[in-house]
């Protein structure tokens, strides 16, 4: 049984069913891992996780682009974040070394 399908034969699962109408792949994936405990190698969960990519890449993108205003960037680890991703995603570890190469050409 999938973590949908076990959601939806409990009824206290709640608002979190509503939540999985969502057309993020992201956010589901963590309404289904942090809200209605599904584990990891649930074949949802992992459906979800390998249709993250153009998500990440829309939330870096802004930020990332033209002038790197630091502003822009921090705003988009911020949507990463959000997302569910972290250091250990090759993008935003990116990211974040350009980042820390903003700051410290910064004059304080």
């Amino acid at each position: 049984m999938t973590a949908v399908a076990a959601a939806r034969s409990d009824a206290a699962a709640g608002p979190g069913l509503l939540l999985l109408a969502d057309p993020s792949p992201s956010f589901r994936r963590r309404v289904l891992t942090e809200l209605l405990d599904a584990p990891a190698g649930d074949a949802e969960v992992a459906d979800l996780g390998a249709r993250r990519g153009d998500e990440l890449a829309a939330a870096l993108a802004a930020g990332l682009s033209g002038e790197r205003d630091l502003r822009a960037m921090t705003w988009a680890l911020c949507r990463a974040a959000y997302l569910g991703f972290d250091r250990s995603t090759p993008a935003v570890a990116a990211a974040l070394e350009k980042v820390e190469a903003a700051m410290t050409s910064c004059r304080w």
